[in-house]
């Protein structure tokens, strides 16, 4: 199969056979400036969390595992770890295990669910993840290019329900978040039925709905065992659809994913993209 992100920005006809192929736009990061430094995420203000911090925390009443399928097989950052449940992270593209992202991808998507920094807001869950209530598990299923195939994508799946099946076990909270997708006619049975065992378990699944820009939720975002989600963007006044977001009647919800601040490559970046709406 040759599958893959696209936006109008970038159109990319075929990428060297892989099913999955990050948008270019989602991997270059802008780095962070005095502006955002200061302003942090923008996410989590938007979405009421930042004025929330102290309310959360007593309301915690489970503890939670997310398990990241992406770029990396685990994460260096400082601002990841306390987070970070890198003991358990695992690589699925038959490369030799790093510990690392050296792609960035993964630790973006990881910043935007708890990365803590005193001096700039940063994930939505940081004050849980400080706490211990939170962790990111980094499952690498996207080479260090940030390419990948649906059978590494799918045993990432599979292993992370036995895993999670563990945690449920030991009093757990499970969630999958995948920040990827490409284009197919007909999903796969394969993945339908890891998916569906995600969802059996009582997995709650997230997956970045695509960045064509149009009508068609992407693989595996249109699935009937995820939650597809799409992106907005600030416009004066408010937010809205960001242009480049995917549509269609698979959506769950639309979350901040433009201008993203996150961690990133042992630096804070902005990024966008439905890859960064989807952690949120």
């Amino acid at each position: 199969r040759r599958v893959l992100f696209r936006s109008d920005k970038y159109k990319i006809a075929m990428f060297q056979g892989w099913d999955v192929v990050l948008p270019p736009e989602e991997q270059v990061g802008l780095l962070a400036n005095p502006l955002t430094l200061a302003t942090g995420n923008w996410g989590p203000e938007f979405m009421g969390i930042n004025a929330r911090q102290a309310d959360i925390l007593k309301a915690a009443k489970r503890k939670v595992a997310i398990f990241i399928i992406d770029t990396g097989d685990g994460y260096k950052h400082p601002l990841l770890k306390n987070a970070a449940w890198n003991e358990k992270g695992k690589d699925f593209t038959g490369a030799s295990a790093d510990g690392d992202d050296l792609n960035g991808h993964s630790t973006h998507c990881a910043g935007i669910i708890a990365a803590s920094d005193p001096n700039t807001p940063l994930g939505a869950a940081r004050v849980l993840g400080d706490a211990g209530w939170v962790k990111v598990i980094p499952y690498q299923a996207l080479s260090d290019a940030g390419s990948g195939s649906f059978s590494w994508i799918k045993t990432a799946i599979l292993s992370a329900v036995q895993e999670g099946k563990l945690l449920q076990q030991a009093g757990w909270a499970v969630g999958i978040s995948m920040s990827l997708g490409g284009t197919v006619t007909t999903p796969p049975a394969d993945i339908e039925a890891a998916l569906k065992s995600a969802q059996d378990a009582g997995f709650f699944v997230v997956v970045a709905a695509g960045n064509t820009g149009g009508l068609g939720v992407q693989y595996p975002g249109k699935s009937q065992y995820v939650n597809a989600i799409a992106a907005l963007q600030q416009v004066t006044g408010g937010v809205n659809r960001a242009p480049y977001s995917t549509f269609g009647p698979e959506v769950f919800i639309a979350a901040p994913g433009s201008g993203i601040l996150s961690t990133y490559k042992g630096a804070l970046a902005s990024l966008s993209g439905t890859s960064m709406a989807t952690p949120h």
